[in-house]
C-alpha cells in the first residue's frame, strides 16, 4: 500500500471512531478533559507514590527500565524495570491526560537474528484507593493514549501473538481490539481528530492522519529533515530535531498542512551551549520548556531542557555519568513531570565479570546418578527464568505471566561445582514440572536441558552457516562453544541422526554438531513426583576434542544452562507450528538468545572455578 493510501485508509477508520463516541453502542457524546488543577494533582500523586514504591531493579544484561524526574531537574526515580519475569526492557512510557496513568511497553530481549521474537506487553501504572497499582492491558508495543483518555493506539510488531502485526486501537481497559492498518509508531495529537504515525528511520518519516482527509499526508520540510521521533507541542504542532544532514536545532513545526509543513520557531540551534547532538525533543506549552536527549561526541547521553525563547538557558537535568542510552521522553500533563527510558544500571558489576556469574566451588566424591544426596546440602541454587519467543516453535504459552523460581507449571534452578581431580564441571538441573514430555522427532517435541559450555571464556561471535544440510555436516570443532544435551528418557535426542558426517545412535546426553565419546561428558536423570532432576559431569575445551580446559581454581569459564519444557506432545509434525499454548518453553539462565549459543560465546554467562560460595 502506499503512503497515501495508507494514511487515506487509517484516516476512515479516525473518522469513524470519533463519529461513533467512545464507547460502542451509545450515541456520540464528547468527553470534557480534565481540569488542569485536576490533571495536575493526579499526576503528582502518582508521582509520590512511584517515589515512595520505586521499581526494584533487574539484573538482567539487557535491560531497560522507564524513569521519573522533575522537569525542572533533580534525581531521576526508577519507575518500571521488569514489571513481569523476563520482561526487561521497559520503554515508550506516555502519561494520560488525566495524570492518573502512565502506560508503557515491557519486553524480552530483542537482540539477535529475526527468527527470535520478543514477547511485548502493555503496562499500567495507576494509583487505586490510594495505592500504586500495576496493570497489564494484553499484547502490544509503543502505545498512545487518546486525548479524552478512553482510547489506546498502539503498534504491535506480530510480539503479541496471534495478532496481525500493525497499528491497532482498543479501548483504555485493554478490551475491543481492532486492527487499523501500517507498520508505524503512532502519537496522538492533543486533538481528538488527528494523529501521526512515523517509521523510526533516519530521517523519520511521518505522516499527520486526521478525520478531514485534506488534512492528511507525509510531513514535508521545504529545506530540512526530521532527525529523530517528534512530539506534539500542540494542537497541529510538533517539537521536532530538524537538518539538512545533521542534527542542527530544534524547531516547533506547524503541520497544519502536512505537505507544507513549515518551521515556526528555533528553541536551541548547535552553537547555543554545547555541542550536543540532540534527539526525541518534548516539549511542554504550559510551561515553555522543551527537554531532549543530547549526546556528547559518542561519550554518552544525558538530559537537558531548554526554555523558550532563551536559548542559552540549556541545562542537564542531573548531575553524574552519562548514560549509554535514553530514549523515549514524555511529559506528564502539566508539564512538571518528565518519563524517560535508559538502560543505566543500578548496581554495576566490576569489570571483566558478567551479569550472569556463578561460583563453582571445588567438589569431590560426586556419582553421576541422578542423586544429589552426595552434594553439599548449602551449595547455591541459581534460578533459570529468561524466557524467550520463537516463531513457529517456542513461547511462554500459559507461562507468560508465571514466576519461574516458584510456577508448578514450571520452575527450574542449578548448582554448579567442578572436580581438580576429575576434571570435569558438575551440574545439578533441578526442573520442578507437572507434566513431563519426552518426544524424539525434533529439538521442539520434548522436555530437555541445554548446556552451553566454552573452555576459551571468548567473546567470540561466528556467522551461523548456511545451507540446509549444515546441522548433519558442521564438526564441534569449528564451534566456538560447545552444546550437550539430554533429554529425561531413553531414545533418539532431538531426531538427530547424522552429525559431523557420521550417524549417529540413541545415545543421551550428545554433543551437537560431534561425539560425546570424544569427551568425559555424562548426564543421568531422575524425576520424584512433579521434580526431574538432571545431574551432568560436562567437559569443557579450549578446543575441541584435542585440548581439553585445564580446570584450575579461578578459571572463568563460559556457561549457559538452557531448560526445555513441553506440556502437550507434539501437535504437528516436529512440533513445527504447535499452537501458541502448546508450543515449547525455552529458557535460559544466561543472557537473551541472539543466535545458536555454540556460535556466540559471548552471549554466555560464566563460571568462577575454585572460590567459596557467595554469601
Amino acid at each position: 500500500m502506499t503512503s497515501r493510501g495508507l494514511v487515506g485508509t487509517i484516516s476512515g477508520l479516525l473518522f469513524a471512531m470519533v463519529a461513533t463516541g467512545p464507547s460502542r453502542g451509545q450515541p456520540a457524546q464528547e468527553i470534557a478533559s480534565p481540569p488542569d488543577n485536576a490533571a495536575a494533582r493526579s499526576a503528582r500523586e502518582l508521582a509520590e507514590q512511584l517515589r515512595r514504591y520505586p521499581a526494584r531493579p533487574t539484573s538482567a544484561p539487557d535491560q531497560m527500565g522507564v524513569f521519573l524526574i522533575d522537569a525542572a531537574g533533580g534525581l531521576a526515580t526508577l519507575i518500571a524495570n521488569e514489571p513481569d519475569p523476563w520482561l526487561t526492557l521497559c520503554r515508550s512510557a506516555v502519561w494520560s491526560s488525566d495524570g492518573k496513568t502512565i502506560l508503557f511497553a515491557a519486553s524480552t530481549s530483542e537482540q539477535g537474528e529475526p527468527v527470535a521474537r520478543p514477547i511485548s506487553r502493555l503496562k499500567t501504572l495507576q494509583v487505586s484507593d490510594g495505592r500504586l497499582t500495576l496493570g497489564d492491558l494484553g499484547p502490544g508495543g509503543d502505545a498512545d493514549f487518546s486525548p479524552r483518555g478512553d482510547r489506546i493506539l498502539f503498534f504491535d510488531a506480530n510480539f503479541g501473538r496471534p495478532m496481525q502485526g500493525g497499528l491497532w486501537l482498543m479501548d483504555a481497559d485493554g478490551s475491543h481490539r481492532e486492527f487499523l492498518t501500517g507498520q508505524k509508531r503512532p502519537r496522538w495529537s492533543p486533538d481528538v481528530n488527528h494523529f501521526m504515525i512515523m517509521l523510526m528511520d533516519v530521517p523519520t518519516r511521518l505522516s499527520i492522519v486526521d478525520v478531514a482527509p485534506e488534512k492528511s499526508g507525509s510531513v514535508q520540510l521545504a529545506d530540512a529533515r526530521i532527525l529523530s521521533p517528534p512530539s506534539w507541542a500542540g494542537a497541529t504542532t510538533l517539537v521536532a530535531v530538524i537538518g539538512r544532514a545533521a542534527a542542527e536545532s530544534i524547531a516547533l513545526v506547524d503541520v497544519s498542512q502536512p505537505g507544507k509543513s513549515q518551521v515556526a520557531e528555533i528553541l536551541w540551534k548547535r552553537g547555543d551551549g554545547l555541542d550536543l547532538d540532540p534527539s526525541f525533543p518534548i516539549y511542554a506549552p504550559k510551561t515553555g520548556r522543551c527537554v531532549f536527549v543530547g549526546t556528547q561526541n559518542g561519550k554518552g547521553a544525558a538530559l537537558y531542557t531548554v526554555e523558550r525563547g532563551k536559548p542559552r538557558s540549556l541545562a542537564r537535568l542531573e548531575n553524574g555519568d552519562l548514560d549509554a542510552r535514553i530514549v523515549d521522553l514524555a511529559f506528564s500533563p502539566d508539564g512538571q513531570y518528565v518519563l524517560f527510558s535508559s538502560d543505566r544500571k543500578l548496581g554495576r558489576q566490576a569489570p571483566g565479570v558478567r551479569a550472569q556469574s556463578a561460583d563453582a566451588p571445588a567438589l569431590s566424591g560426586i556419582t553421576i546418578d541422578g542423586d544429589l544426596r552426595d552434594w553439599p546440602p548449602a551449595i547455591p541454587r541459581h534460578a533459570i527464568e529468561n524466557m524467550h519467543q520463537f516463531p513457529f516453535t517456542n513461547g511462554p504459552g500459559p507461562r507468560e505471566h508465571a514466576f519461574l523460581s516458584t510456577s508448578a507449571d514450571l520452575s527450574a534452578a542449578f548448582s554448579v561445582g567442578y572436580d581438580p581431580g576429575e576434571q570435569v564441571i558438575y551440574i545439578a538441573v533441578i526442573v520442578r514440572d507437572d507434566t513431563l514430555i519426552v518426544g524424539h522427532s525434533s529439538p521442539w517435541d520434548t522436555d530437555a536441558v541445554e548446556i552451553h559450555v566454552d573452555g576459551l571464556h571468548s567473546a567470540t561471535v561466528q556467522e551461523v552457516p548456511r545451507g540446509a544440510n549444515y546441522a548433519q555436516t558442521l564438526d564441534a570443532s569449528e564451534t566456538v562453544a560447545l552444546e550437550y544435551i539430554g533429554i529425561p528418557g531413553r531414545g533418539r535426542v532431538f531426531g538427530i541422526e547424522v552429525s559431523s558426517g557420521i550417524e549417529r545412535g540413541e545415545d543421551n546426553p550428545i554433543l551437537q554438531f560431534g561425539d560425546i565419546k570424544k569427551t568425559k561428558t555424562r548426564m543421568a536423570f531422575r524425576r520424584v513426583g512433579d521434580v526431574t532432576t538432571y545431574e551432568w559431569a560436562v567437559q569443557a575445551f579450549d578446543h575441541y576434542p584435542d585440548k581439553p580446559t585445564m580446570l584450575v581454581a579461578g578459571a572463568r569459564i563460559g556457561l549457559d544452562v538452557v531448560v526445555l519444557d513441553k506440556d502437550k506432545r507434539a501437535q504437528t509434525p516436529r512440533a513445527f507450528n504447535d499452537p501458541d499454548p502448546d508450543r515449547q518453553a525455552w529458557v535460559s539462565w544466561g543472557p537473551a538468545w541472539r543466535r545458536l549459543k555454540c556460535f556466540d560465546a559471548a552471549n554466555l554467562g560464566e563460571i568462577v572455578l575454585g572460590r567459596a560460595p557467595r554469601p
